[in-house]
């Protein structure tokens, strides 16, 4: 038990220090990653990728190919990966295919413990909130329909709304500009490699929490803060914002 408190108040530490290099930097917005951040969706993502596979007469890959190569990219980009091969129809084709397979586990998606007392401690310090996802805009609001989170979001930035996806900066680029905030203003929590590459190339203090993958990896893509989950986001959140 010391040791957990001590993990907690040293995170809490790190975090004001980290966020307050200078008199001068204030923090109006938060953005949030969905798969993986606010839910434990990646599992269901995982099966979706394999049951493609598997219809396509080729073999599964392991969870850990899965976590290196498939995480926080798009659909397509995952698609193109798994069947270079095939043709533009086949390629539209199977990423119907995938995307079906991960509705059809949406029954199995749970949010993340403490996400809505992140979510209603930003919106309680009048912060402007916005989500960006590279997920098609058709899956992202079943999910938030599901946990009935959507009116936290001013903004959501989803698959096609800029011309590259993550690990380019464009979305959540996008995401500060539709909630007429600078990136420097904004802290942009994320789960994946590519998203923290996405986040620190926009110019947000980016938070990498370890869902999906281990912590040095999220280190070494440049995160400016590794937590071992949202929820010591929501233990620290009263301080940084304060």
């Amino acid at each position: 038990m010391r040791t957990c408190k001590a993990s907690r108040l040293n995170s809490k530490r790190v975090c004001r220090k980290k966020i307050e290099q200078s008199d001068e930097l204030k923090i109006y917005a938060l953005l949030f990653d969905l798969d993986g951040t606010l839910t434990n969706s990646e599992p269901a993502w995982f099966a979706a990728c394999n049951e493609t596979l598997r219809y396509y007469g080729k073999n599964k890959i392991e969870k850990e190919v899965y976590e290196r190569d498939f995480v926080g990219t798009t659909v397509m980009k995952n698609i193109v990966k798994m069947f270079p091969e095939f043709s533009p129809t086949e390629l539209k084709k199977a990423e119907g295919m995938y995307k079906d397979e991960f509705e059809k586990r949406l029954g199995q998606i749970l949010i993340k413990e403490h996400v809505i007392d992140i979510l209603e401690l930003v919106k309680r310090k009048k912060l402007k909130c916005g989500l960006v996802t590279n997920t098609s805009r058709s899956i992202v609001n079943k999910v938030l329909t599901k946990f009935g989170i959507e009116e936290y979001f001013q903004v959501i930035v989803c698959e096609g709304d800029t011309a590259r996806a993550k690990p380019f900066p464009d979305p959540v680029i996008k995401g500060c500009e539709l909630l007429r905030v600078v990136p420097n203003e904004t802290i942009y929590v994320e789960d994946s490699v590519t998203g923290v590459m996405a986040g620190k190339a926009s110019g947000c203090f980016t938070v990498a929490v370890t869902a999906s993958m281990e912590k040095e990896f999220l280190k070494e893509a440049g995160a400016d803060l590794v937590l071992d989950n949202i929820g010591q986001l929501w233990e620290s959140i009263e301080d940084l914002l304060a």
